[in-house]
């Protein structure tokens, strides 16, 4: 068996998924017992470490056995990091395995996929300079493939703060049972799943596709060129300021949709609503039509709200309200 199969079983028994007897059982399985097998390679060292580790889970207090394991799983990932470098075939691309303690940086290729993975805290990204990823939890495995070309970020139980650089490209999300937040991102495009917290993205220029589920999703200042956002079993909330391109598709189960826009928007609307109504501070609607135009209709959205209303807000531009400001004055 080699190391990475008795990193799986190890972190297995560290969520508690099976009992140190079935690890032992299944360490057995997958190729025998440390204790019978002698072969010469990366896994003598740490196979003697784990079976001495596993014999400790009874008599060690569970912090410290906890604390333990875990050192014992991220020196693991080192190792094998530097073993699957040293050895990596005439490609030239290697993988890169880190465990991110408190803080630390992360070099990337131009226009690097970043894939993000955040359970059981909260996720929140925002734009950074240069060629490296920032990285803030308590902590967080990051695995760097294809040259650089390609992050895998996974953070389990805790929150993450991630700066990412303009010259990465599309960024991938998912997080359970925690909140969202995006600010300032500027690179490649946004798809993000959000199950059982809010999202909030904010200041984006990005392309977005955003799905949330039992938690409100709100959007503000976000000018990228399309947007889509679905929301299970709560609204959504679409502050976007003057708006003359684009298109942008809000979709909302259980909640409704309030779209705000800046008076010198041009845009056309359609609508379609269960179970709510309209309410629009721009033109209404023509009789036996579900569409709104205003101006040229440059951008294009469409919105559908079950269960809930479909709101549309004019607000001042911000150049008049400082017009407006600066006369009063």
């Amino acid at each position: 068996m080699d190391t990475s199969e008795r990193m799986l079983v190890l972190e297995l028994l560290r969520d508690g998924k099976v009992t140190s007897d079935d690890a032992e059982k299944l360490l057995r399985a997958l190729g025998g017992s440390s204790r019978e097998d002698t072969r010469e390679d990366v896994g003598p060292e740490w196979r003697r470490v784990v079976d001495r580790l596993l014999g400790e889970v009874d008599t060690l207090g569970v912090g410290e056995w906890r604390r333990r394991l875990n050192s014992l799983l991220d020196e693991m990932a080192s190792t094998m990091a530097d073993f699957r470098s040293s050895t990596c075939g005439s490609s030239g691309v290697r993988d890169t395995d880190v465990v991110i303690h408190d803080s630390g940086r992360v070099q990337i290729a131009e226009s690097c996929t970043v894939i993000v993975s955040q359970k059981g805290g909260n996720l929140s990204l925002t734009s950074a300079e240069g060629d490296t990823l920032d990285i803030k939890a308590v902590r967080c495995r990051v695995t760097m493939s294809d040259g650089g070309a390609k992050a895998d970020l996974e953070s389990t139980g805790n929150d993450l703060t991630l700066a990412i650089p303009s010259r990465a490209g599309d960024i991938h999300v998912l997080v359970k049972g925690g909140r969202f937040d995006c600010t300032g991102v500027s690179s490649g495009s946004l798809v993000a799943e959000v199950v059982g917290g809010s999202a909030r993205i904010a200041d984006t220029t990005v392309e977005v596709d955003l799905t949330v589920t039992g938690a409100e999703a709100n959007i503000s200042g976000a000018t990228g060129s399309r947007m889509s956002v679905d929301a299970h079993g709560a609204g959504v909330v679409a502050d976007l300021g003057d708006v003359t391109s684009g298109r942008f598709v809000f979709s909302s189960i259980g909640g409704d949709v309030r779209i705000t826009l800046g008076e010198r928007s041009e845009f056309g609307l359609r609508y379609d609503v269960s179970g709510g109504v309209l309410e629009s501070e721009w033109d209404s609607a023509p009789a036996g039509e579900n569409r709104v135009r205003v101006g040229d209709g440059g951008a294009e959205f469409r919105v559908s709200a079950s269960g809930g209303s479909v709101r549309l807000r004019k607000r001042a531009s911000d150049n008049a309200s400082e017009a407006s400001a600066g006369g009063s004055a």
